[in-house]
This record gives C-alpha cells, structure tokens and sequence, in this order.
C-alpha cells in the first residue's frame, strides 16, 4: 500500500479480506514497508479493500477496494475479484491511495459548552448520492475527525448520541432518525485539506418513560420495545427496550407544540 502522491509505503494501514458472498474473513495491517499478507487461505473468490476506520490515528487516505477504485463505505463485491488457490500466493494485491479531505469539530452541550464523550458519533454523507460515506468518533473532549479521506464535493453532516442529547443535521437542525441530511448545510471538502470548525451544540433532550405490564396479571413485560413516532406516524427514536421490571426510558426528544 503506498500514498499515490509521493510513491512512498503507507505503514500500519488496515485492510479487510471478504469472501465471494462479501461477509468478512481476515483483516491485517500494512508493515514499515507498506506490504501485507492474508495467509491460511481456502482456494476460492475473494475481496480486499484498505480500512481507514480501522486505523489508530486519521491518516486522511481516500478508501479503495481492489483494484483501484473509491470505495467509502460501499459494498466490497463492487471490486474485482481476486482467485486464490490453496497453497500458491497471489501477488500484487496492491493500493495506491490519494490523500483526501477530512473534516473535523467538536460535539459539545449547548448550555455548559462540554464537549460529549465517547459514543458520539458524527456522520457524513454525500452531496450527490445522499449515501452515507463515513463516521468520525468524539474524543472525551467532543473532539472528532475523520480517519478516512473524502473526495472533493460537497457534503451533509449529523450527530448521534446516546446520552440524551437532540441530535442535529449540519448546521444547527434538529434530526430524528429518520431526518434528511441532505436538508442541512453543505460542507465543501477538498483534497489534502482539513474542512473545520463543523461543531454540533447539542440541547439536552426531554425523555418518557413508564412501564410495561401484563394487562391481565399486572406483571411486568421485559423486552418490550418501545418506539416513539411524532404526529405525522414518523419514528423519531430507535428502539428501546423495557428492563426485568418492565421499565423503559426514551430520552433525546425535541420540544413539540
């Protein structure tokens, strides 16, 4: 795996084996020299694709499946395929990867301004297909940025967040589960560049709760789901289940009139 701008090897870079079907099998990490080895292999149909996600720290390289060809968070079976047989190696399995943009900012609490832990996630999606393309995760400060590289254009960004926060689209929108992020502000990124300061000031959100019982016996129903919907029929919350005593909250709800 080298960087496609200086030639040079791209070290501790991870990569994702799949099989024909496109279900996982192996994953490994490139060495100082920038090469990597899927070893023990069944003979058969196989994918690879470079993870940037997986990496320890943002190195900003736009994602492939081989051979040569962009690849965010799309299906591995899109590539080409690669025909091992048992007992032989199959060589120049090989990336040449092009720094993209990235995008970075801050998660924080609108009223107290700290930033929101781990577990909150930002998402990016892309400008021209709506598709999502990558997730960043905050630090324990809020801070986020992307590990992965994305190609100029523009782009849509929304939070998600377990700790009881309205979620928001880019900039400032209040975004249920089901919201367009398209509807938001776009973020232009271009290549090599950093787009930041694309900040999330999430308001604490109101929450139900209440428990789940037998109508006939009054005892209480664990693992009941709970799905709140707005006026219009639409979920604005996944799931939540009930506990061992029937209890459930469903927190992060907007304001409604």
């Amino acid at each position: 795996v080298t960087d496609a701008g200086t030639t040079l090897p791209i070290a501790s870079y991870t990569l994702r084996l799949y099989d024909a079907s496109g279900q996982l099998v192996a994953s490994t990490s490139t060495s100082e020299t920038g090469e990597f080895v899927f070893a023990g292999l069944y003979g058969g149909t196989y994918y690879a694709r470079t993870w940037g996600a997986g990496n320890s720290q943002s190195l900003g390289f736009i994602d492939q499946v081989f051979s040569n060809m962009v690849c965010l968070e799309c299906g591995p079976t899109m590539g080409t395929p690669i025909l091992v047989t048992t007992g032989t190696d199959t060589l120049n399995i090989n990336f040449a990867l092009t720094k993209g943009g990235t995008v970075s900012g801050r998660v924080t609490d609108a009223a107290s301004g700290v930033g929101l832990p781990y577990y909150t996630d930002v998402e990016l999606y892309s400008g021209s297909t709506g598709q999502k393309v990558a997730t960043a995760f905050a630090d324990t400060t809020g801070r986020y940025k992307l590990a992965v590289g994305l190609p100029s254009g523009a782009y849509f960004a929304r939070s998600r967040n377990p700790h009881g926060y309205v979620d928001e689209i880019w900039n400032n929108l209040p975004c249920g589960i089901a919201c367009d992020p398209s509807t938001g502000t776009a973020i232009a990124v271009t290549l090599g560049a950093d787009t930041s300061g694309v900040d999330f000031a999430l308001d604490k959100g109101g929450s139900i709760q209440g428990v789940i019982t037998d109508s006939l016996t009054g005892e209480a129903m664990p693992r009941v789901d709970v799905v709140v919907h707005d006026s219009l029929g639409n979920a604005v919350t996944s799931y939540t289940s009930s506990d061992a005593n029937g209890a459930y909250e469903v927190s992060g709800l907007s304001t409604v009139s």
